[in-house]
């Protein structure tokens, strides 16, 4: 076998092997089509304004210190809004974990020195003549410095899926806090204003 077949055979195999690293197992998510209307059905009502920006603190429009106050204090104790937090947080260290699995996951570096000193006594310098054995040097030194690192190549897009299913559910946790949020202050202003209102 000729040195160019060799040359052919390990091209072929080391682009193999390099498409290979490029395949992902399963099909690539797709967002499903829904009929959503453009707008909405009073969009052109009296009361429906479509120009101003919906300000992200809408109960304070009422003017109520009380209202506000109270918004602010279930912000601060709702457990339930306080564990959506948490879930966030945990999703952003699993993806951290997702990602980290694309890098060597294990390293070692190790190094050590010794100094060794053979008998003068002993074998083979004993069986010198008087004259050689005190110019042989009977002591060396031994380095060893040594790196290890262990790393599964990701050749059928394990964790580059792993990867994009951590990334959904963080960004499904957030979705999950605003909704928990978004409640929990409609809950408490719709209890607020009925309360008023009764009164």
């Amino acid at each position: 076998m000729t040195k160019l077949n060799v040359l052919k055979r390990n091209a072929i195999a080391l682009c193999a092997l390099s498409l290979a690293g490029c395949i992902s197992v399963g099909p690539d998510f797709e967002k499903p089509e829904a009929d959503v209307l453009s707008s909405w059905k009073a969009h052109h009502g009296p009361s429906a304004s479509v120009n101003e920006v919906e300000s992200p603190r809408w109960w304070q429009n009422f003017n109520d210190p009380v209202l506000d106050d109270l918004v602010n204090r279930a912000y601060r104790q709702n457990l339930t809004l306080q564990i959506a937090g948490l879930r966030v947080f945990e999703a952003r260290a699993l993806l951290g974990v997702a990602v980290g699995s694309l890098y060597p996951q294990g390293q070692s570096l190790r190094g050590s020195t010794s100094t060794v000193e053979i008998s003068r006594n002993a074998d083979p310098i004993a069986t010198l003549p008087e004259g050689f054995r005190d110019s042989v040097e009977n002591d060396f030194d031994r380095n060893a410095l040594g790196l290890d690192m262990a790393w599964e190549l990701d050749f059928w897009g394990r964790y580059r899926r792993g990867v994009e299913s951590s990334d959904a559910l963080f960004e499904a946790r957030i979705a999950g806090y605003d909704d928990y949020l978004v409640t929990l202050i409609g809950d408490v202003s719709y209890a607020y204003v009925l309360l008023r209102t009764l009164e």
